[in-house]
């Protein structure tokens, strides 16, 4: 299918740099998250017509609003969406634990004002990485302890995923800061207790492989990232 094509079915015109990234398959951000193409795929999870086809209908637990227009994915039930209502049209994160209305409605909702943007916000690197800062006991007592009362549902997924626990809390403090130096980072929202980035990245330990997502924060009364969360995705 031409891009003019699916441009018509659509009812709209991409912007000039999101052209190129659809047209040009060697594009890096379709190696950073799961950009919808305009190739007749046999995927529903790739074509960008079959994908908007099927959000907007009655087959999806909370069909899409017509003026919205998904375009890329992390591939957990969450979209980036245009936002075409608005012009210039912007860009809104949808968040798959909130319905398609509370996260047009939430004031905290992560937006971009064009695809450049949210482009970038793909291709950079966490400030201040060197600096970055993670609590041992924020991996030990949390994220892999399997009796903690909330985080034991992580700490099972990374004990199944890599045969990660508690005493692998060192190790898994070095890899974090390796990977948040090492890789690509996305803007995430910013709160009243800063300013989040969003980092993935694939974790190897005893020929176990696993996409690890981190998320760090970068508080208003400072200029390094402390990490917030983490987990398999």
């Amino acid at each position: 299918m031409e891009l003019s094509e699916v441009e018509a079915k659509l009812k709209f015109a991409f912007p000039d740099r999101h052209r190129q990234a659809l047209l040009n398959p060697n594009d890096p951000i379709h190696e950073l998250c799961a950009f919808l193409v305009i190739s007749d795929s046999d995927t529903l999870y790739q074509n960008i017509c079959r994908k908007n086809e099927w959000l907007h209908s009655s087959d999806f637990n909370d069909p899409w609003p017509n003026f919205l227009i998904a375009f890329a994915s992390n591939q957990s039930g969450d979209y980036f969406a245009y936002d075409t209502r608005k012009s210039p049209v912007s860009i809104v994160y949808i968040d798959p634990d909130k319905t398609v209305e509370e996260n047009l409605q939430d004031e905290e909702a992560l937006w971009y004002n064009t695809f450049e943007q949210w482009y970038k916000s793909y291709t950079m690197k966490l400030p201040k990485a060197e600096q970055a800062f993670v609590d041992i006991a924020k991996l030990r007592d949390y994220s892999l302890d399997i009796v903690h009362k909330e985080g034991k549902h992580k700490a099972r997924v990374f004990a199944a995923a890599l045969g990660l626990t508690r005493n692998d809390a060192d190790w898994f403090r070095e890899q974090l800061l390796v990977a948040a130096k090492a890789h690509d980072c996305r803007l995430g929202k910013m709160t009243d207790h800063g300013q989040r980035y969003i980092l993935d990245f694939t974790l190897n330990r005893n020929q176990k492989s696993a996409m690890v997502r981190s998320v760090w924060n970068i508080r208003p009364d400072e200029d390094f990232p402390r990490l917030i969360t983490c987990y398999v995705l």
